[in-house]
C-alpha cells in the first residue's frame, strides 16, 4: 500500500518518514535559503534597513536591562520625557530574552538579532508540524505544513520584525488544545 492510498489512521513505516532531526536538520537548510544573506552573514547582516534596525536595537535594549534593571524593561532611552516608552509599541520581550545569552557573550546584538529571526521560523516550523502530525497527516505531509507555514512568502518578508514572526506558538496552543479535547489531561490546559 503507498503513503498516499493508506487510511488516515494507519501508522507509516519505512524509511520514508522525517524523523524529528531530519526535520529540523531540513527546515534549518530552508531556513538558510529563505534569509539569505543574513543567514550567511548573521555577524553583520540584517535583512533591510528600518524596522531591522529597530529590532536589533531592542534585542540590545532587553539584553541589557535583563541585567542592570530587570524590573523596567520598558524604561526605553527614546522618546524622552515619555516614561517606559517600550510599552507604547510591539515589543519583542521574548525572542530578545530568549538571545540575550547572545549579547551577553559576544556583545553582538545583529548576531542575536538573526539568530531570533532562525529560532522563531524554527519554532513555527516544528510547533505546525507537530500540529499537522496531531492532526494526522502522514510525516511527509506534515513536515511540508511545518515548511509552507514557517517559511512562506509573508513570513520570509516579515523576519525584519521579531513580534510578527513569533507565532509558532499559535499552532502549540491549537496541537494541546486538542490534545486537552481528546485525553482530558490537564496538563495540556
Amino acid at each position: 500500500m503507498t503513503a498516499e492510498a493508506a487510511p488516515p489512521d494507519a501508522v507509516p513505516t519505512g524509511r520514508t518518514q522525517p524523523r524529528g532531526a531530519w526535520a529540523l536538520g531540513m527546515y534549518l537548510v530552508l531556513a538558510v535559503a529563505a534569509f539569505h544573506p543574513q543567514s550567511t552573514r548573521p555577524a553583520d547582516t540584517i535583512g533591510y534597513v528600518g524596522d531591522s534596525l529597530a529590532c536589533v536595537y531592542l534585542v540590545g535594549w532587553y539584553a541589557q536591562q535583563a541585567v542592570t534593571d530587570p524590573l523596567h524593561p520598558f524604561d526605553l532611552n527614546i522618546l524622552h520625557p515619555t516614561p517606559r516608552a517600550g510599552a507604547l509599541a510591539e515589543h519583542q520581550l521574548l525572542p530578545s530574552l530568549l538571545v540575550a545569552p547572545v549579547v551577553w557573550i559576544t556583545g553582538n546584538p545583529v548576531l542575536a538579532y538573526n539568530l531570533a529571526v532562525l529560532l522563531g521560523s524554527l519554532l513555527a516550523a516544528l510547533a505546525a508540524r507537530a500540529l499537522a502530525l496531531r492532526l494526522g497527516l502522514w510525516p511527509w505531509s506534515a513536515w511540508v505544513a511545518g515548511a509552507l507555514y514557517a517559511f512562506h512568502t509573508y513570513q520570509v518578508n516579515e523576519a525584519p520584525r521579531l513580534q510578527i514572526l513569533f507565532h509558532g506558538f499559535l499552532p502549540l496552543a491549537l496541537l494541546h488544545l486538542l490534545a486537552l479535547l481528546k485525553t482530558g489531561a490537564s496538563r495540556h490546559a
